[in-house]
């Protein structure tokens, strides 16, 4: 979280004259979530992470009432999640902006296209996009890998430090690729790749 917060910031710098509304999506977050320990040094316990108070004191540009109003902590889990929970997990973030991208938001302006970039770690990036593709979480990298296993885990989309990638959810229910592992953002006089006009930052 405190990472994801401090890479949303810096974003947020850049983009301040655009009113672009930050907010933050809970269950958006690294596979496991916020714990203490290790896997060979039981027990592995969850934590609560950032409060409210504490996002609202570090992080003011975050316009979000409601979960700056958390007094125990974004993450709710008493051990590490397991790789079943993150699955579902994932299945219902990726079901949630479909959903607000196809019906929720207001039409966007003609020649615009309604965007919402979500700022996270690696292994959710993975996650999100096997889904939101339709790749198989199950069998993944050769047969017999078993995604539900710890430790058995095979990543597709590996995602590299300041990447961005982006995915269109069209009409029809599916969705495209559109680039991932992309850095023009980093090069000088890179070109523009996220319409600032039209941007929801989670």
């Amino acid at each position: 979280m405190v990472r994801t917060l401090q890479t949303a910031e810096a974003i947020a710098s850049s983009v301040a004259s655009t009113n672009v509304p930050f907010t933050i999506a809970r269950d958006c977050f690294e596979i496991g979530g916020c714990y203490e320990g290790h896997a060979n040094s039981l027990p592995v316990l969850g934590v609560g992470g950032l409060t409210g108070a504490d996002i609202k004191a570090r992080f003011p540009f975050v316009q979000d009432e409601e979960e700056t109003k958390l007094s125990e902590g974004w993450f709710h889990h008493a051990t590490k999640e397991s790789l079943p929970q993150a699955v579902t997990r994932v299945r219902s973030v990726v079901d949630r902006f479909a959903t607000t991208l196809r019906t929720s938001l207001p039409p966007p302006p003609e020649g615009k296209v309604n965007t919402v970039a979500i700022v996270c770690h690696g292994d959710f990036i993975d996650f999100f996009l096997r889904v939101a593709l339709a790749r198989n979480l199950d069998l993944v990298g050769k047969p017999g890998d078993d995604i539900l296993a710890e430790g058995g885990r095979t990543t597709i989309y590996k995602s590299f430090n300041c990447q961005v990638a982006a995915i269109e959810f069209l009409s029809e229910g599916k969705c495209r690729l559109l680039y991932h592992n992309y850095f023009g953002h980093l090069i000088e006089g890179g070109e523009d790749v996220i319409d600032l006009e039209n941007l929801g930052l989670v």
